[in-house]
This record gives C-alpha cells, structure tokens and sequence, in this order.
C-alpha cells in the first residue's frame, strides 16, 4: 500500500514513475509516490546510448526510477531523467518503497486489530513524517533503539503500537544450504565420521545452522541468517577447515553448495 506525498518533488529527487505514454521523442508518466504530478522523459535522457526507436527502449506501463531535473509545481509537473539515476540510488529508493509499503501496512493491520480508523491515525500522527520521508528512518529507530515515538503517541498507545510494530516487522531469515559428501575406507570408519560431525558442530557453534544425515554418504548443512551475502563470506573459511578436519579422520570430504 502506497500512500501519496502531497507535497511537490524538489530537484535531484529520486522518485519512482510509470510510462503512461510514449511519443516519438519522449515518454510521459505518472510519479507514482505524489498526488497528481507527472512529468516527461527526452528521449536523450532515457539511457548513455543513442535511442532511435523509443518503443524499443521503454514501455507503456513499465515503472522506472528517475531522478528530477526540474519542477513545475503549479502544473505539478517535473522534467525528468533515468539515466542519470545510478545503480546506488536505484537500490536505495526500492529499498526505502519497499521498507515503506511494509510499515504502512503495519499501521494498518495495527488499525484493523484496535478497530480504528486508519486514515484518521496516520493523518493525526504519522502524514506530516511521509511528506518529509522521515517514516522509514523513525520506525526503523524505534525498532532498534525504542522510545522513539513515545513522543509522537499518546502514552496509552505508544507502547502498544512499539510492541505491535516490532512484533510486526520480524525480519525474514533466509537459508544457505550445503550438500557434504563424506566417505571413509576405514574399518572404524562410522567412529570417525561422528567424531569428524562433532568437531563441525564445535566449529559452527556461533552460527545459526542444522546438520542431517541424508543418507551414505549425504549430510546436509542449512544455515539460517537475515544477510546470505554477508554469512556466505564469512562461512567461506569454515568450509575450508571442514574439509582440514575431514583430512584428519582419513576422510574424503566433499562441500557443494546447494
């Protein structure tokens, strides 16, 4: 749910559009966070490379991020550019919409469950940090820090409603998996490969993570983490010992990523 800014874009924004119409040397659209305003692409500022055609560079109804290059407030109205939005400030915006519709649509389930009236709420309390694109920055402090809109609510709400949003805002983990394959040779081979599995879970203590038997000779290795990138880089170096450890118990270890 995307509510709408009332006040106008300002130079340099960037604000998320879509094409409502082409003509043969530029595109016009809606932006789609603002009340009413629209604004046009020049073909020459639709991408770094010469466009002869520009149905073949762009569509009607398909959503792009621009960036302001002027505005025309009375007529709501904004000159605008794609290509000089950078990949950093493609993903920041989504980033922020996307933090944005989830917050709106907590205060809305917290509406829902209290029985009150959503729109009357976020007028009284939340509409004046919208306009200013302070939402996201204060919600993601009063989950991290707290007391942070003690000052915003009234005190017979406020804890309810920090509670609720915190509840609410639970951040999804996700999953990296790995397929070991372990083989022994040995007679004693069973002992081995349980004292080998012992040692990896001493080693991956600190981690959040499950190790099954699959069937000879599978294991699977699950990790769970809110940020894969980050814990792939940092298990990269625990896989390798793994396979050290393997090696010690004449093992034949094998780590594919799954």
């Amino acid at each position: 749910m995307l509510i709408k800014r009332r006040k106008a874009p300002r130079e340099h924004d960037i604000v998320f559009c879509e094409i409502k119409k082409l003509t043969p040397v530029a595109a016009f659209c809606e932006l789609l966070e603002f009340e009413d305003w629209t604004g046009i692409v020049h073909i020459s500022e639709i991408s770094t490379r010469k466009i002869k055609d520009i149905k073949k560079a762009v569509k009607v109804g398909q959503r792009v991020f621009c960036k302001v290059l002027k505005t025309e407030t009375p007529k709501k109205f904004a000159v605008l550019s794609i290509k000089k939005v950078n990949e950093l400030e493609r993903k920041n915006k989504k980033r922020y919409l996307d933090l944005l519709k989830r917050f709106v649509n907590i205060i809305k389930q917290y509406c829902e469950n209290r029985k009150l009236s959503f729109e009357e709420f976020f007028e009284k309390y939340w509409r004046k940090y919208l306009e200013e694109e302070e939402l996201v920055d204060l919600f993601l402090r009063e989950i991290e820090e707290g007391g942070v809109i003690s000052s915003i609510l009234p005190r017979e709400i406020a804890e309810d409603f920090s509670s609720f949003l915190k509840k609410s805002f639970k951040k999804k983990k996700k999953k990296l998996r790995y397929k070991i394959k372990v083989i022994s040779f040995d007679g004693d081979g069973i002992l081995k490969i349980r004292s080998f599995m012992k040692e990896i879970k001493d080693l991956l203590k600190s981690f959040n993570f499950s190790l099954s038997y699959q069937g000879a000779p599978f294991y699977f290795l699950i990790f769970e983490a809110e940020n894969i990138k980050k814990l792939s880089r940092e298990i990269s170096k625990y896989l390798e010992e793994i396979t050290n450890i393997g090696s010690k118990y004449g093992l034949e270890v094998e780590i594919e990523a799954m």
